[in-house]
């Protein structure tokens, strides 16, 4: 835990005090890796046990447009449990509540066309968990921005 100031406002008197914070963690597999775009305290090599990643997500954004929209990285669940996608642990660089609430914000709207959040375990390289639960953005099939596979000729043309 790290330690933040809390303040409640009682009968005109604002009260102060020291309490433990959470330490906030994301987990990147593709453009977060080099591109994180959110403050952080340290970053690390680290894996995600039981998804594969691959480009299945359209995306109107960061690549492509509305009428020829590009594709992106997701993670599926893959078929074997002990399977590791390998990316990059970042601990976020958060002071308050408010500030991890901002970082997250501007991460869910840059992850928007069909990502969700989801909670992971992430493992070092000797396979010891370096934290129980980091936020890692998952498109799964179903949503309307997934594109799903095709021939790699097309795949690569449309990225």
């Amino acid at each position: 835990s790290t330690w933040g100031v809390t303040s409640l406002l009682c009968g005109g008197v604002k009260y102060y005090w020291w309490r433990a914070m959470a330490r906030a963690f994301v987990f990147g597999y593709g453009s977060l890796i080099w591109r994180p775009s959110f403050p952080f305290v340290s970053s690390q090599l680290g894996a995600i046990r039981g998804f594969e990643r691959r480009f299945y997500q359209a995306s109107t954004d960061h690549r492509g447009t509305e009428v020829a929209p590009g594709r992106v990285v997701t993670l599926l669940r893959a078929q074997s449990p002990d399977a590791l996608t390998w990316g990059r642990l970042f601990e976020l660089a958060t002071a308050s509540q408010a500030e991890l609430d901002e970082i997250l914000a501007a991460l869910d709207y840059r992850e928007k066309n069909g990502y969700e959040r989801l909670l992971v375990p992430v493992l070092g390289r000797g396979g010891e968990v370096l934290v129980d639960s980091a936020i890692v953005y998952v498109a799964a099939p179903g949503n309307e921005h997934y594109c799903g596979p095709a021939p790699l000729a097309e795949m690569a043309a449309q990225i």
